[in-house]
């Protein structure tokens, strides 16, 4: 055996300190190691090594070398390198510091949910700690967000809803350079969702106005009428809300509910008084200078500005579009086949190249101004007869008026607008396929025109060219026509319905059959029926056979036909009777 610090074995000289950084975050942990020289310069690997810290209030050091920092400033550290039965020793020393840096951030917003209303916002506090779980004053923040569309982040947090979707916001820490020694960042999800402030029920699609002025509407896409940019492949379904492709802020809205496969637009006017349009344009109703009967029609899949600066309402029949200037003027675009614009012959016809000329149409691909100098506060729109409320709240109607609906006690069309008789006022009107309805200043409901299927309300089939009261002791303060039925909002916001229920449109089982000759019949209600298990509604819309009722907090509920998922409930199924709720989350 050769005893220590014979010629066969080597004797330590030193021991040399290696750390990553003199300096180490506070609550932080890292290893050093020591490299333990001979005499000649070799390296000793098998020496034993005693760590110590001068303050272990900042600084702990185990017998591996692994310090662990517990607090803020200067401390020294120290080896001492020994061998086994040899009284040679080495030491060495280095001064470290262990300081504030941010090492963690957290995020905190108000409220209780994680769930934002469109068009609000959150204020997202970030708090910045140091590794000992402080918090530390003074850090500077980078905000963002993954999706700019659905909202946006100022540089103090606060978060603007702009979209229906889910978005995360991120705060990465950026100063004081000094204390942000690496990439520290937090995130947080938010779900934005979808409050309407109008709701409109077409033929086999709805759109509404959510807070904000962005429009978004589900069901049938064909001929673009979602306005949100995408061709859809025939027969397609699309039963949740799709944001129209527009960065325009939009105040009205109207669908139409026509029946007809070429048709289904949609038009809306924005804060600034333009007029914008989406869907079918087959008979020129767009206004944008094009028509087209073909299959595909002519059709635009997001809206398209057909007017600028002076339009405060729009309505829609199931081939036309009438907008209602400033000034009051009315200007119509679309078929004239049945004097629906409100002139009695227009210069242009619609037809298919490859079609004999004696398939032409009367039409204006182009808006015209509704003749006979009457000027109007609102306009309503049905299939092919509009109507408009002047300044003392009488109605004027003109155009097909097959079934009585111009309420001039005739089925003549007329070709400009003529006084509704009966010697009523109205607070509003609504047109259906082929019927009117308007609300006295008190609440009556009135209604014209068509009644085989008991739209009329009176508890009959009869069809009338004069207003008659709908019967029933309820007073309204919104009403709306669909293609055959209609329904009311009474002033405490409930919901009353009335006439076709061929898909549970009225949304209530009814034993009423009416009867459109020996060749059809449906179930129908000729008398105004509450409709059960719906919230109470601020706005109500019937379509060409479903029904929307909006809630106060913007939500909506729709029942009826849903074969086109035009319920907005993510399914498509044939019909329910029961209210739906329109999903406004994703």
């Amino acid at each position: 055996m050769t005893p220590p610090g014979s010629s066969g074995t080597k004797t330590i000289a030193g021991v040399v300190i290696k750390a990553q950084s003199d300096t180490l975050p506070a609550g932080d942990s890292s290893r050093v190691t020591a490299t333990v020289t001979a005499a000649d310069g070799s390296t000793i690997t098998n020496a034993r090594l005693n760590w110590q810290s001068s303050d272990t209030s900042i600084a702990r050091v185990d017998s591996s070398g692994l310090i662990v920092t517990r607090g803020v400033g200067a401390f020294r550290l120290t080896v001492t390198a020994s061998e086994q039965g040899a009284p040679a020793t080495a030491s060495s020393t280095v001064d470290m510091l262990a300081e504030r840096t941010v090492e963690s951030i957290s995020l905190a917003h108000a409220g209780a949910t994680d769930t934002v209303t469109i068009s609000d916002t959150v204020r997202v506090a970030a708090i910045a700690r140091d590794g000992l779980g402080a918090v530390f004053p003074g850090v500077q923040f980078l905000w963002s967000v993954s999706d700019t569309a659905t909202a946006s982040v100022d540089a103090s947090g606060l978060v603007t809803a702009r979209a229906m979707g889910p978005v995360t916001v991120t705060a990465t820490a950026t100063g004081p350079s000094d204390q942000v020694r690496r990439a520290v960042l937090a995130s947080a999800k938010l779900t934005i969702r979808l409050a309407f402030t109008h709701i409109e029920a077409g033929n086999s699609e709805t759109c509404g106005i959510a807070r904000g002025g962005s429009v978004y509407c589900w069901g049938d896409p064909q001929w673009g009428r979602l306005g949100d940019g995408v061709v859809y492949p025939q027969v397609s379904q699309v039963a949740h809300p799709v944001r129209v492709q527009s960065k325009s802020a939009f105040v009205k809205l109207m669908l139409d509910k026509g029946s007809d496969g070429r048709g289904g637009h949609a038009c809306a006017t924005t804060i600034e008084g333009a007029l914008d349009c989406w869907g079918s344009g087959s008979w020129g109703m767009l206004g944008d200078g094009a028509d087209g009967q073909a299959i595909p029609p002519h059709f635009v899949n997001s809206p398209v500005q057909v007017g600028s600066g002076s339009f405060v309402d729009v309505g829609l029949g199931s081939q036309d579009t009438c907008a209602l200037t400033t000034s009051g003027d009315v200007y119509c675009a679309g078929s004239n086949f049945r004097k629906q614009l409100g002139v009695d012959t227009v210069s242009t016809v619609c037809v298919e190249s490859d079609l004999p000329v004696y398939y032409a149409e009367s039409c204006s691909n182009t808006f015209v101004k509704v003749s006979g100098g009457q000027r109007f506060g609102e306009i309503f729109v049905g299939g092919t007869t509009a109507c408009g409320l002047t300044s003392v709240a009488t109605a004027w109607c003109w155009g097909a008026n097959e079934s009585g609906e111009a309420g001039v006690n005739s089925t003549v069309p007329q070709a400009t607008p003529v006084p509704v008789q009966g010697g009523l006022t109205f607070s509003t009107l609504a047109g259906g396929a082929a019927t009117v309805c308007g609300l006295t200043a008190g609440g009556a409901a009135y209604c014209w025109g068509h009644g085989t299927f008991g739209e009329l309300g009176a508890g009959s089939q009869v069809s009338s060219s004069v207003p008659v009261r709908v019967g029933t002791a309820q007073t309204f303060a919104h009403i709306s026509a669909g293609y055959d039925h209609v329904c009311a909002l009474t002033t405490a916001g409930d919901t009353y319905c009335w006439g076709g229920n061929s898909r549970g449109e009225l949304g209530v089982q009814t034993t009423d059959v009416c009867s459109d000759g020996p060749s059809y019949s449906e179930p129908c209600s000729m008398s105004a029926v509450e409709v059960p298990g719906v919230p109470k509604f601020v706005g109500i819309s019937a379509g060409f056979n479903h029904t929307c009722g909006l809630v106060a907090d913007g939500s909506v509920y729709c029942w009826g036909a849903e074969d086109f998922g035009q319920l907005g409930n993510g399914l498509a199924v044939v019909e329910t009777r029961t209210a739906v709720r329109v999903e406004d989350t994703l």
